[in-house]
């Protein structure tokens, strides 16, 4: 009999119950990919959005981006892994998703994970870590200019603000709670006058006053984003929108772009592995090199519990309250 493996299942897009137990064909890796034995999965606001049938959702399948975990077998071609190894990756264009017991994914697509390196937190990297690296790298600021951070209390925020610190900017982090602003200024160590509070219907933040701003979050802070900004300024945004957004990006009357000569970029994380050759998909391995070398002290992360739909549930569930900091990850092995 084919060898099984432990995964949670979404078979159809739903609500927390749509997340299952199930017993699945361990994958075989094809030729240039790597199999790992799963130690930690992270947990995203995308596996959210793909359970509830969101953002062309990758079902039925696995949910799960980002791991860590112990090289299990090699395909052919693979010459920089070996069997046994510490390692983490993204899984994008992998055979399953990361909530289950073993991956194949393409070895451009990992990185080693230095011995020092906790396992929780190396899992923890891929998809924040990543994505923070994608928008600097693509927005290209320049020292001494002024950005906001909108959405900065996540895992992504936490990678952004420890990576911006070596490129000399000033940053400005906005958050929606007081109790946001106690997290930013004790994580982040972020002096409490780079930290501003946004609630609905007033915020701290002078209309211009920014070069750029880099909107983690959507909704409303995605509008105040774009007010920030002084004329001839960027907004970058990770964060899709509905259909009937209140951004009306074409308008010459309305849109804060025509309006005020703004540049915008949306960051897709996968979008080298969907639309680029595969020669460019070393850019993800070699940026985790980085970031495990050097790890966001300023992340925290909770190990929710072990592999299994209740943990699964639970995780995406306090995701969508947003009673959470940092990064949630889930054991497996």
């Amino acid at each position: 009999m084919p060898q099984t493996m432990r995964a949670i299942w979404v078979e159809r897009p739903g609500g927390p119950d749509a997340l299952v137990d199930a017993h699945l064909p361990v994958p075989e890796p094809k030729r240039g990919e790597v199999r790992v034995r799963v130690a930690f999965a992270g947990i995203n606001p995308v596996d959210v959005a793909w359970r509830k049938g969101q953002h062309q959702p990758p079902l039925p399948g696995v949910l799960g981006r980002d791991f860590s975990g112990h090289v299990d077998a090699v395909g052919e071609g693979v010459t920089n892994l070996r069997i046994g190894e510490r390692v983490l990756g993204y899984a994008a264009g992998a055979s399953n998703g990361t909530y289950a017991e073993r991956v194949c994914v393409p070895q451009e697509l990992l990185a080693h994970a230095p011995p020092m390196l906790p396992l929780a937190l190396a899992s923890a990297l891929p998809v924040s870590g990543l994505t923070a690296a994608m928008i600097l790298e693509q927005d290209r600021p320049r020292e001494g200019e002024r950005i906001l951070v909108t959405g900065a209390a996540g895992a992504v925020g936490s990678v952004l603000g420890h990576l911006a610190r070596a490129l000399k900017v000033e940053l400005t982090v906005a958050t929606t709670s007081e109790a946001g602003r106690a997290y930013l200024a004790k994580c982040q160590a972020m002096p409490t006058e780079r930290i501003v509070v946004v609630r609905e219907g007033h915020s701290e933040i002078a209309p211009g006053r920014f070069d750029a701003a880099y909107d983690l979050a959507g909704g409303r802070q995605k509008l105040l984003a774009f007010q920030a900004v002084r004329p001839g300024g960027r907004v970058v945004s990770i964060v899709e929108e509905p259909a009937d957004f209140p951004l009306p990006i074409w308008d010459e009357n309305e849109s804060p772009l025509v309006k005020r000569s703004l540049g915008f970029r949306f960051v897709q994380l996968g979008s080298l592995v969907q639309h680029a050759p595969r020669a460019s998909w070393g850019w993800y391995g070699e940026t985790l090199e980085r970031l495990a070398s050097n790890p966001p002290a300023a992340l925290p992360v909770e190990v929710v519990g072990p592999l299994s739909a209740a943990t699964a549930r639970e995780a995406q569930r306090r995701i969508e309250a947003r009673e959470y900091a940092g990064k949630l990850v889930m054991r497996v092995a």
